[in-house]
C-alpha cells in the first residue's frame, strides 16, 4: 500500500511538471507569434499585452493550435487571476490555462465598483443631475432629472441604467477593451437582411469544402445595411432594456462639478451612431465545440467589433 501512494505522488509530481512545462512551451510560442505586442510576464502562464483585445489572443491560439479557446472571466470557477481573463485550452491532450493581463479593471468586480462609485456621485449631490455624454464625433447628448445608476439583471442587451424618479430610463452597455461579441444573429430575420443569409451559406461552403470537415479559421463578412449595424449595436428602441441609447468601452466615471455631471469612458457611442474603425460591427463566425447553428457543426455566428474577428484572417 505504502508503494502504491508513493507511486501516485510521484506520477503527480511529474504531471504537474510536464503541465508546468508544456505552459511555458505555450505562452513562450504566443509571445513569439507577435513580440512587438505580447510579452512573457514573470510567472510562466501569464503574457503581458496591454493592447491587444483578448480576441486577439484567442484568435492567434486557435491559428497556432487549432483547438477551441474558453475564456474564463476573473474569479471565475477554474480562472487563475482575480482581475485578468484566463483562456483555457487543450495542447497534447493536456489542459493549459494563458492569463491575458492588461493594465484595466475588468471583470463582474470592476463593473461593480464602478456601479457604486457612480450612484454614490449622484447620491452625494443631493438631487436629480443633468447628465451630459459626449459621443465619439463631439457631439453633446443630455439627459435630465438623472437620480440615480442601477445594475440591470438578467439576459437584456442592457448592462447599466440610469434612473429618473427611481425609475430606469437611460440605458447603456458597457463593454470592457476586450469586448467579443456584440449581439447574435439569430434574432435577425434573414428576409430583411439578406446578407445574413449570404453569409451562413459562405460559411457552410467553407465547413464542406475543408479537408478537416470544420471551420479552419474565423470568417467574416462587412455589414453594408447600417440599420442591421444600429440594432446590432443599441438593439430595440422600445424604451426597456431589450435595447440602449448609449454603448461604452471601459471603465465608466462622472466628472463635473455642479447639477452637471459628464460621463466618461475610453469611448462613447450614442444612438444611432454607428462604430467606426476597429469597432465597426462585424458578421463573424468562428469554430465552437458545443455550437450547432443553421445546421452547421462547431460553429457560432455572431456580430463583432472588427478588432475581434479579423485579427486571424
Amino acid at each position: 500500500m505504502y508503494r502504491l501512494i508513493i507511486k501516485h505522488i510521484v506520477r503527480g509530481v511529474i504531471l504537474e511538471a510536464r503541465s508546468q512545462t508544456l505552459t511555458r512551451k505555450v505562452r513562450d510560442a504566443i509571445v513569439a507569434s507577435d513580440t512587438s505586442r505580447i510579452k512573457a510576464a514573470q510567472k510562466p502562464n501569464r503574457v503581458f499585452a496591454p493592447d491587444q483585445t483578448t480576441g486577439d489572443l484567442i484568435n492567434k491560439i486557435e491559428a497556432l493550435y487549432k483547438v477551441d479557446v474558453k475564456v474564463l472571466e476573473p474569479k471565475q470557477a477554474g480562472s487563475d487571476s482575480s482581475k485578468f481573463p484566463t483562456l483555457e485550452f487543450n495542447v497534447e491532450d493536456t489542459t493549459v490555462k494563458i492569463v491575458h493581463a492588461k493594465g484595466i479593471v475588468a471583470g463582474a468586480e470592476g463593473e461593480s465598483k464602478q456601479e457604486t462609485t457612480i450612484q454614490q456621485q449622484i447620491k452625494d449631490f443631493g438631487h436629480s443631475i443633468t447628465l451630459e455624454i459626449v459621443d465619439t464625433q463631439g457631439k453633446r447628448h443630455t439627459f435630465k432629472d438623472i437620480d440615480g445608476f442601477i445594475k440591470v439583471t438578467g439576459n437584456k442587451k442592457a448592462d447599466f441604467a440610469f434612473t429618473t424618479n427611481q425609475q430606469p430610463t437611460v440605458f447603456l452597455q458597457h463593454k470592457s477593451p476586450i469586448h467579443q461579441q456584440m449581439s447574435g444573429i439569430t434574432k435577425f430575420n434573414q428576409e430583411v437582411y439578406p446578407e445574413i443569409d449570404t453569409f451562413i451559406k459562405k460559411v457552410a461552403e467553407a465547413v464542406r469544402s475543408s479537408p478537416t470537415g470544420r471551420l479552419d479559421k474565423p470568417m467574416s463578412q462587412e455589414i453594408t445595411d447600417p440599420k442591421l449595424k444600429v440594432a446590432a449595436v443599441y438593439g430595440i428602441q422600445d424604451g426597456t432594456a431589450d435595447g440602449v441609447q448609449i454603448y461604452c468601452i471601459g471603465d465608466l466615471g462622472l466628472e463635473g462639478e455642479g447639477a452637471t455631471k459628464q460621463l466618461t469612458a475610453n469611448k462613447i457611442y450614442v444612438y444611432p451612431e454607428l462604430p467606426e474603425g476597429l469597432d465597426t460591427p462585424i458578421l463573424g463566425a468562428t469554430y465552437r465545440k458545443d455550437r450547432n447553428q443553421y445546421g452547421i457543426q462547431n460553429v457560432r455566428f455572431g456580430i463583432y467589433p472588427t478588432s475581434y474577428i479579423k485579427a486571424s484572417e
